[in-house]
């Protein structure tokens, strides 16, 4: 494994730490405190990312950036869904839409009532009228 496989093929990303004069060891060091925490505390690969990103958040905070929410979308049905459902992954807070009007399938935010909107409109809605990372 190298640097390409870290950083997921990103070809500006690899330009960027050779730049930086990172090579696999130097972050391997970086990454050893960090790492080895998430061992001592039992986490697996899963909860260790979540940690990482947890962190991460944390960190970008106290530098005063306010990091964009981490929201998932979820359908009961990739065919004709009736409900959505926004996750919160900082927050763990759901909202939930119901389906509207079938032929225009629009949906209906079941926490503030405000209808018309779209599927790929459930995020942008959350994070704009219930977001309260």
């Amino acid at each position: 494994m190298d640097l390409s496989y870290i950083i997921d093929q990103d070809i500006e990303k690899l330009s960027k730490l050779e730049e930086l004069g990172c090579d696999l060891d130097a972050l391997l060091l970086i990454a050893k405190d960090s790492l080895s925490l998430c061992d001592e505390l039992g986490l697996n690969s899963k909860q260790s990312a979540e940690f990482l990103v947890r962190l991460k958040r944390v960190y970008d905070q106290n530098q005063g950036i306010m990091p964009e929410p981490d929201l998932i979308l979820y359908e009961n049905s990739k065919n004709q869904a009736s409900r959505l459902s926004v996750e919160n992954k900082v927050t763990g807070n759901t909202i939930f839409f119901r389906l509207e009007n079938p032929q225009k399938e629009t949906f209906i935010c079941d926490v503030c009532n405000e209808g018309g909107l779209i599927k790929t409109q459930a995020k942008t809605h959350v994070s704009e009228k219930h977001n309260t990372s």
